[in-house]
């Protein structure tokens, strides 16, 4: 018979897991103490896959296909989100606690979002369209490695979203960052702690 060649993929090590999609537009998770059979497979997708991303405890899979990312269950491989990118998705990376995702785009940015939520929490500018880009596993930074063939090494500032769930509001936040102040419509003003959303 004759072998697939699968590309994008995704290798762990630390749990001898392995995620690919072939040319056939299947997803697969394979075991490498039996890489005879996938322990999992679905699809076949609707087109082919750009980037592949599984977390670190093997529960979340994200696949890239042109500007969607598409998010899945691996337990029981259903959709469980899709996050429309405004240019193609060319590389993907979940942080350690898998509550976020590193989107790499071909136009020149990488955007790091909740995962839960589908907010962009942060954007990464790069000098060129997006190979690569990787979360740093202890530190608070994002690589992105580009075609202009540079890396640049980026902070992660902001780490969450607190939803204050105010419409048609202007906000200022103090010089420390430790609190929002919001002025409402009907011109009331109210203080919130950054940390936890408390007024």
């Amino acid at each position: 018979s004759m072998m697939r060649t699968p590309t994008p993929a995704t290798v762990r090590l630390e749990d001898a897991s392995r995620s690919t999609i072939g040319d056939d537009k299947m997803i697969r998770v394979w075991n490498w103490d039996k890489l005879d059979q996938p322990s999992q497979e679905w699809g076949p997708l609707e087109a082919a896959p750009t980037a592949l991303a599984l977390t670190r405890d093997n529960k979340q899979l994200a696949v890239a296909i042109g500007k969607d990312v598409l998010l899945w269950s691996v337990a029981d491989g259903k959709k469980t989100g899709t996050l429309t990118q405004t240019a193609d998705v060319t590389s993907l990376e979940f942080h350690a606690d898998a509550t976020r995702l590193l989107v790499g785009r071909s136009d020149h940015l990488a955007i790091l979002y909740d995962v839960k939520t589908g907010h962009s929490l942060q954007a990464f500018p790069h000098s060129g369209s997006i190979r690569e880009v990787a979360i740093h596993p202890t530190a608070s930074v994002v690589l992105t490695a580009g075609i202009d063939k540079r890396v640049v090494v980026s902070p992660i500032t902001c780490t969450r979203v607190v939803a204050l769930g105010l419409k048609d509001q202007r906000l200022v936040v103090s010089p420390g960052s430790d609190r929002i102040i919001t002025l409402g419509a009907d011109r009331s003003a109210r203080c919130w702690t950054s940390g936890n959303g408390q007024h």
